[in-house]
């Protein structure tokens, strides 16, 4: 779930964003002194000493407050303490600078987000942000000049700024509610308080003042920020939209959320994700590359890999996505046959044969993806429902001995392998763009499991000790033929 939180919608006594004066000594006397008022000792300390380059304009930005210290925003997002301490350092990772939320990757940026801060003592993620004030900073640290910001800026304007994250669910303050999505909302009939109280869930009563006067919100345990923008709109309860819906509800009185923001101004995809997605797939493709059916030990893992159908329950997209979830959570990679029948009637005469045609495309798809990268579309296999309790065990139980990718599940297969002599698959070569559009239903299907390797691989996270054995036995698995 993406949402948009703006700085404003806590009331910090003072201004979110402001010059950071500096002299050619660096923070000095008053400017210190008015420094250490706005922030405090520690993060002044930090940037007593700062080395600006020629031509960068700092800027301080106050980015959030903690739930312990302000409360929710106006648009019911909390945010506590430990989320803010663990992941502040999401901005300067994955966030730049933008304008009105475009932020994909080509996108242009106008600086960089060059340190981040929990301030402990005033309860708030702070931001150094470093603007283009020329040309040639613009140049040197990549981007645009950031002329529309700093002239706000030096004129003492408030620059109308809001930043996007990403979560992997979001949770109702009162009841616990985990929601990937707004659809999962809690709602009247299903948020209870902790003393057996109904407090109208936050589907339709986010904001709302309880009795007690608690104020129902949602917390963000595990935010992911990637652009922090200056829109000429506020993006706010009270904000102005293109949609006739949300100009209503903001004329009504009633709350936007956070996730409403991004649905509003098409926020989804974030440059640190595409970023890590186009690592995944250079990784993918170097191993397309390198390889070999003439190496043992992938030979072992081959005969490991089952590529058979798994059957799943339930047709429905909600389905679906609480089996991409249960099954990425007990990291079973689903067989091209079990996507493809998410596309094509199974009990049809030629889906054997539609499964086939895909097969053969497989192998070589993500070095074609790394020329081309609208080539893949992974946000369609990113689950948005929780899976059943039920579900998720059933997973484990009997999906993840025979399909997990797991280390411990491949180890023993490798072993049952050998003790049992399955038949070795064997092994298809690379095919080329041309020959893959020969067949476009097969090429179509292809490109839809490789989408679907790449969201469950990027989810898995390059970092994970598990993520290259894991790579590995994905591009064995296009490459392999099953024994018949």
């Amino acid at each position: 779930m993406e949402k948009i939180i703006a700085p404003h919608a806590w009331d910090f006594g003072v201004a979110t964003t402001e010059l950071i004066k500096l002299s050619s000594r660096g923070l000095r006397g008053g400017d210190l002194s008015q420094f250490v008022k706005r922030s405090g000792h520690e993060f002044a300390d930090r940037l007593r000493d700062l080395r600006v380059p020629e031509g960068v304009v700092p800027v301080h930005q106050i980015a959030l407050g903690c739930t312990e210290k302000f409360g929710p925003n106006r648009n019911g997002d909390g945010f506590k303490a430990a989320a803010c301490r663990k992941y502040h350092d999401t901005f300067v990772k994955h966030a730049r600078p933008f304008r009105h939320h475009n932020n994909k990757r080509s996108s242009p940026y106008y600086g960089l987000v060059k340190e981040s801060w929990f301030n402990e003592p005033m309860g708030r993620v702070e931001l150094l942000l470093f603007y283009n004030g020329t040309e040639k900073a613009a140049e040197e640290q990549g981007g645009l000049v950031a002329d529309q910001e700093l002239q706000k800026l030096e004129r003492g304007e408030e620059i109308s700024g809001s930043m996007a994250c990403t979560i992997p669910f979001d949770k109702c303050s009162s009841c616990g509610n985990e929601a990937p999505s707004r659809n999962e909302y809690c709602t009247e009939e299903t948020c209870i308080g902790p003393h057996g109280e109904k407090r109208g869930g936050v589907r339709h009563n986010m904001m709302k003042v309880c009795e007690d006067g608690h104020v129902l919100h949602v917390d963000n345990p595990d935010p992911d920020f990637f652009d922090i923008s200056m829109v000429t709109r506020p993006a706010d309860r009270i904000a102005y939209g293109a949609r006739a819906d949300y100009l209503q509800k903001a004329a009504s009185g009633g709350v936007l959320s956070g996730a409403e923001l991004a649905e509003q101004w098409g926020v989804t995809l974030s440059p640190g994700t595409l970023a890590a997605r186009g690592d995944v797939i250079g990784e993918l493709a170097r191993l397309e590359r390198e390889l070999s059916v003439k190496s043992a030990s992938d030979r072992s893992l081959i005969r490991a890999l089952r590529v058979d159908r798994l059957p799943l329950s339930g047709k429905t997209a909600e389905d679906r996505s609480r089996w991409l979830r249960a099954a990425h959570d007990a990291q079973v990679l689903l067989p091209l046959s079990t996507i493809a029948s998410w596309f094509h009637t199974p009990e049809q005469e030629k889906f054997a044969q539609i499964v086939e045609s895909a097969a053969a495309c497989l192998p070589g798809i993500f070095g074609r993806a790394a020329l081309d990268p609208s080539y893949l579309h992974p946000e369609f296999f990113q689950p948005s429902s929780l899976p059943s309790t039920q579900l998720k065990q059933a997973v484990m139980d009997e999906a993840a001995a025979s399909y997990g990718l797991h280390e411990h599940h491949l180890r023993e297969r490798i072993s049952r392998s050998v003790i049992e002599q399955w038949p070795a698959p064997a092994w298809r070569q690379p095919v080329h763009q041309k020959q893959a559009s020969a067949d476009p239903i097969g090429e179509q299907l292809a490109r839809h499991y490789a989408s679907y390797q790449l969201a469950w691989l990027t989810k898995l996270a390059a970092d994970s000790p598990e993520f290259a054995l894991t790579a590995r036995a994905c591009v064995l698995q296009n490459g392999s033929v099953a024994p018949q």
